[in-house]
C-alpha cells in the first residue's frame, strides 16, 4: 500500500475555499505574512543587540550586562511585545479563516 504524499504550500490556509469571501480570506492570508514580519523583526533585533553585547564583553558577562542595562531591558520588553502582538495577528487570521470554512462548510451543506 502507498502511502500518500503531503503537498507543501507556503500560502496559509491553502485548503480553504470559498465563493463569497475571498476578501476575507485574503486578509486572513495576509494577517499571517504580516504576524510573521513582526516575529521575526523582534528575533532578529534581539539576536543582533546580544551579539553585540556578546563582542563588547565576555559571554559569561552577557547576560549579566543585559539584565542590569535598562537598554536591553527595553529590548526584552519589545521582542515580548512583537511577540506577543504577532501572535495577537495570527489568532485573528484563524478567525478569519474560522469564519471562511464555516461559511463554505455550511452553504455546502
Amino acid at each position: 500500500m502507498m502511502s500518500r504524499a503531503t503537498k507543501i504550500s507556503f500560502v496559509p490556509f491553502s485548503q480553504l475555499k470559498t465563493d463569497n469571501l475571498k476578501t476575507l480570506l485574503f486578509t486572513a492570508r495576509l494577517l499571517v505574512y504580516i504576524a510573521l514580519i513582526y516575529f521575526l523583526n523582534g528575533l532578529g533585533t534581539f539576536v543582533y543587540e546580544v551579539h553585540e553585547i556578546v563582542n563588547l564583553y565576555n559571554f559569561e558577562q552577557t547576560w549579566a550586562v543585559i539584565f542590569k542595562n535598562i537598554h536591553q531591558a527595553l529590548l526584552m520588553k519589545k521582542l515580548l511585545w512583537e511577540m506577543l502582538f504577532s501572535a495577537a495577528i495570527l489568532a485573528t487570521a484563524g478567525v478569519l479563516a474560522a469564519i471562511v470554512s464555516f461559511e463554505f462548510k455550511y452553504k455546502s451543506a
